[in-house]
């Protein structure tokens, strides 16, 4: 019984949040797409930090976006969450 307790996962983060970082991510991979011929246009430094502000964006899209979705197709948001009984929160104060 004890190692059916330990098995069970329970997850903090909820579907909307899981679902509002995938969008974030979408915006920052349109950012990354509007931005993409900005470093052909400028030079010297501004063109040095497009390039590092459309890897960071695009790095970020990619960690964000995908641990997201990762989370959201296995299902592991708060909704799986069973409510609390009595016992539990009798355990939790010990």
């Amino acid at each position: 019984m004890d190692k059916d307790k330990k098995e069970k996962k329970y997850y903090t983060v909820t579907k909307l949040s899981y679902t509002i970082r995938v969008f974030v991510a979408l915006y920052l991979l349109y950012t990354v797409w509007e931005l993409r011929s900005t470093p052909f246009e400028t030079e010297g430094t501004e063109r040095i930090i497009f390039i590092i502000a459309i890897i960071a964006f695009l790095v970020f899209a990619i960690v964000i976006g995908g641990t997201s979705l990762r989370a959201l197709i296995r299902k592991e948001y708060a909704e799986n969450n069973p409510p609390m009984d009595e016992e539990d929160m009798k355990e939790d104060d010990k």
